[in-house]
């Protein structure tokens, strides 16, 4: 096996990804003599640990590599992943899930999950949109590394990588500015409708550039 820690890692990644468990163990475990805080193979090692019903040791390691990187939703989503895979907890598996949707939402596996979920508890209207939602992802993905960079330069304001037809604002505003946003849109109408009834106070204005 390899000796070092991102080809153990990435090992254990892909060799879980084909359910074979109890190699994915042995490269994580490889990973982590080496660096104990490699987080993909804590990941990994989590994930085996709840299959074979481990349910502490797996919730001791999700929550190491949790403190370990805070900020990395994919953690949120492997441990919701198994809560759901091996019939866990299918709650706490949607609250996981809603977590790494809320960081990031840029993810097609993310809402994958999420539909798989909701496909599980039998809401299959909610399993219908987010797979959708997966797919309009992977066809037309979010620049959430955009939005990072935007608030890494401006920490005063607030920034959003939402679907704008759908998204509406906690406060209305007096206006709003749009440049070279409206001719992409598939139905321009419906969004300037949206935007004015949604976004702007009763004396706003829309302009558009």
């Amino acid at each position: 096996p390899p000796r070092s820690t991102l080809s153990s890692s990435s090992a254990a990644s892909d060799v879980y990804k084909r359910q074979e468990y109890d190699p994915s163990e042995r490269f994580a475990n490889y990973a982590l003599d080496i660096d104990k805080n490699d987080v993909r193979a804590i990941i990994v090692s989590a994930a085996v640990k709840a299959h074979k019903g481990l349910l502490d040791q797996s919730n001791e390691l999700f929550e190491i590599a949790i403190n370990l990187e805070p900020e990395d939703s994919s953690i949120y989503y492997w441990k919701a992943k198994s809560y759901r895979e091996f019939d866990i907890d299918l709650g706490q598996s949607m609250n996981l899930i809603n977590t790494a949707i809320e960081m990031d939402r840029s993810a097609p596996a993310y809402f994958i999950e999420r539909g798989l979920l909701y496909f599980t508890i039998g809401d299959f209207d909610k399993a219908e949109k987010d797979l959708l939602e997966a797919i309009e992802i992977a066809k037309n993905p979010r620049n959430q590394s955009m939005i990072d960079k935007a608030i890494s330069i401006d920490s005063k304001n607030r920034y959003e990588c939402e679907d704008l037809i759908d998204w509406i604002p906690d406060e209305k505003v007096d206006v709003v500015f749009s440049m070279e946003v409206f001719y992409y849109v598939n139905n321009p109408r419906k969004l300037i409708d949206h935007v004015v009834n949604n976004w702007l106070k009763s004396t706003g204005r829309l302009i558009i550039g």
